[in-house]
C-alpha cells in the first residue's frame, strides 16, 4: 500500500473510483457528471492552498482518496478543514488505506494552521463502522445529517 499526493496523472482513476463511490452511495439516484467531475479535479490541482489531494494505490491501481478544503468560519477568521470526499474501495475496507488517508488529512489539516477538522459520513456507506473508525481517531460526532428529496 503507498500513500502519496494525488497528480493531474491520477484524474481518470480517480474519476472512476469517485464513480464507483457513487454508486454505492446515496446520492446514486443524481447522475454523475464526468465533465463536471474532471473541472471539479482541475480546480483542486489548481488551487493547491485550499485543497487537499491525497490517494492510495495498492498492487498498482487506486483503492482509496480523499480531498480536503480548508476555509474561514462563516462567523470569524479562524481556519477549519473539511473533507470533500473520502472513499476506500469495499475490497480493501478494514485495510490500513482509510487510517493512512485521515492521518495524511489531519497532517494537512494542522499544516494550515486550522483549528479543527471535520470529516462527514453523508454517503450513507458503512455509517456506523466510519463513524466508529473516526472516533478512535480522535474525531467527536456532532449532529447529522438529515435529508429531504424532491
Amino acid at each position: 500500500m503507498n500513500l502519496r499526493c494525488a497528480t493531474a496523472d491520477d484524474f481518470e482513476e480517480g474519476m472512476e473510483l469517485g464513480r464507483r463511490m457513487h454508486e454505492e452511495s446515496e446520492f446514486a439516484f443524481l447522475p454523475f457528471d464526468r465533465e463536471k467531475v474532471r473541472a471539479f479535479l482541475r480546480h483542486i490541482a489548481a488551487n493547491p492552498r485550499h485543497y487537499c489531494a491525497f490517494v492510495v494505490e495498492h498492487e498498482g491501481r487506486l483503492v482509496g482518496l480523499l480531498v480536503g478544503q480548508v476555509m474561514e468560519y462563516f462567523f470569524c477568521r479562524e481556519l477549519l478543514c473539511d473533507d470533500v470526499l473520502l472513499f476506500v474501495e469495499r475490497d480493501r475496507r478494514g485495510s490500513l488505506a482509510a487510517l493512512a488517508l485521515v492521518r495524511a488529512y489531519l497532517e494537512w489539516s494542522r499544516s494550515k494552521g486550522a483549528r479543527e477538522a471535520r470529516v462527514a459520513v453523508s454517503t450513507g456507506i458503512d455509517v456506523d463502522r466510519t463513524g466508529a473508525f473516526l472516533q478512535r481517531l480522535g474525531f467527536r460526532r456532532v449532529g447529522g445529517v438529515y435529508k429531504h428529496r424532491f
